[in-house]
């Protein structure tokens, strides 16, 4: 498409920051020129990069100001664009993540052993700030996943033992529904339903397995009771087994 030529006097009756004479400039260019300046386009380009590459410091100290003073405004238009397509970005995120996973993964691991002092700073800076927002969200978690954390205490009372087996979550679940929710002692059968102690039949300290088929769910009083003892043994002290 032709440009319109046209003199730096009506460009600039008319308003115009550009005009186009169609002739070259005193270095060779054919392009349009500043109205304010009466500079080609091609000229000050070439004058900003060899500008920027004579005082590289200078020109980089000044983006790095303005972008500090530009910074809260900035946030502020980002926030206002992710809250209008928040639920679109989400589900961007999510489906990226779901293709994605390992490679992400790998990322995040990467990063990490790479910038080790600089993200525990970050979360602990993070903890402090957020302090009881965590700790609400930490207490909504637990009473919400009961089984999980009785699957974590238990892994880690049986590494501290070196204890062989493992089980997860789902596998109290099913041993509560098993025991209709019931506490495993034949003398008790109090409700668990609503608290419980997830318990090693053969304890770990008489080198019993962390495997979900040495698992029972007892009372509070009835574990108490158990403790570290054998199971026979405990059995015959209420009444069991003679």
């Amino acid at each position: 498409m032709a440009i319109p030529i046209i003199s730096r006097a009506e460009a600039r009756a008319q308003g115009l920051t550009q005009y186009f004479t169609g002739e070259p400039c005193e270095y060779g260019h054919v392009d349009a020129r500043r109205v304010s300046t009466n500079v080609c386009i091609t000229c000050s380009r070439l004058y900003q990069k060899e500008y920027r590459v004579a005082h590289r410091d200078r020109y980089n100290a000044m983006l790095r100001a303005s972008h500090q003073r530009n910074r809260a405004a900035r946030l502020a238009r980002r926030k206002i664009a992710i809250d209008a397509r928040r639920d679109e970005v989400n589900a961007k995120w999510r489906e990226g993540y779901r293709r994605n996973r390992q490679k992400a993964i790998e990322k995040a691991k990467r990063y990490f052993r790479n910038n080790r002092d600089k993200v525990k700073e970050r979360l602990r800076q993070y903890r402090a700030v957020n302090k009881k927002l965590l700790s609400e969200r930490h207490r909504k978690w637990r009473n919400a996943n009961p089984h999980k954390i009785k699957a974590a205490q238990a892994k880690r009372r049986a590494c501290e033992r070196t204890a062989g087996g493992s089980h997860v979550a789902a596998d109290i679940r099913n041993i509560g529904a098993m025991q209709r929710w019931r506490c495993a002692n034949p003398l008790c059968r109090t409700s668990i339903r609503k608290k419980y102690h997830l318990d090693h039949i053969v304890p770990l300290a008489r080198g019993g397995s962390n495997d979900r088929r040495n698992l029972q769910l007892l009372c509070a009083p009835c574990n108490i009771s158990k403790r570290d003892k054998d199971p026979i043994a405990w059995l015959q002290e209420g009444g069991l087994l003679l």
